[in-house]
């Protein structure tokens, strides 16, 4: 299953549309500049009902380009989480473009639209002149489910406990084996 990422380049383009994303269960991350002190209440109440499908990224720092290696940082990060899915950039800013052709190379799927709406897998189709045929099988498949998007929290830990010098240390909460600083004693919780 593929999972669908719009990564929305704030300060280039304030896009419309956001309620057919949370339709096409599609994640959403909106980057938004440093100086950037408001959104508009269209787009906070669009995303909004989509929960942790959705998440704001004020960027740290000014700069020509700041913003822009968020998104690139970010790519990757969701890219190694999740190796199938399809990133959507929202931009005029065809500074993305080669970063596009090297994701596409590294067989990442990527591309770069100018508004939400030309995003192909949220364009209405186009009316038909002709009745539909009668079929079986079902209209639309149902929509892959999306992962949520990570937090930018640290991620959860835990304290162990040395069993031969006793020294405790914290680790990733889904880690097993260890190796303590203090004595070099490998152990298993």
């Amino acid at each position: 299953m593929t999972s669908n990422f719009i990564l929305v380049d704030f300060e280039n383009v304030q896009p419309g549309m956001l309620a057919s994303v949370a339709q096409a269960k599609f994640g959403v991350i909106v980057f938004v500049g440093a100086s950037q002190t408001k959104v508009p209440f269209e787009m906070a109440a669009a995303l909004q009902p989509m929960g942790s499908d959705a998440a704001y990224v004020k960027i740290s720092g000014n700069g020509k380009n700041a913003l822009d290696f968020h998104i690139a940082f970010w790519i990757g990060q969701l890219s190694a989480r999740y190796p199938s899915a399809a990133f959507h950039i929202i931009s005029k800013d065809n500074g993305f473009d080669p970063l596009i052709a090297h994701l596409k190379e590294r067989g990442i799927s990527a591309a770069r639209w100018p508004g939400i709406s030309e995003i192909p897998q949220l364009k209405a189709p186009a009316p038909s002149k002709k009745a539909p045929k009668p079929s079986a099988a079902p209209e639309s498949a149902p929509a892959a489910p999306i992962a949520p998007i990570p937090s930018q929290q640290p991620a959860p830990s835990k304290v162990v406990t040395c069993p031969t010098c006793r020294h405790s240390l914290t680790a990733a909460a889904d880690a097993i084996d260890f190796v303590c600083p203090a004595c070099k004693g490998v152990f298993r919780y």
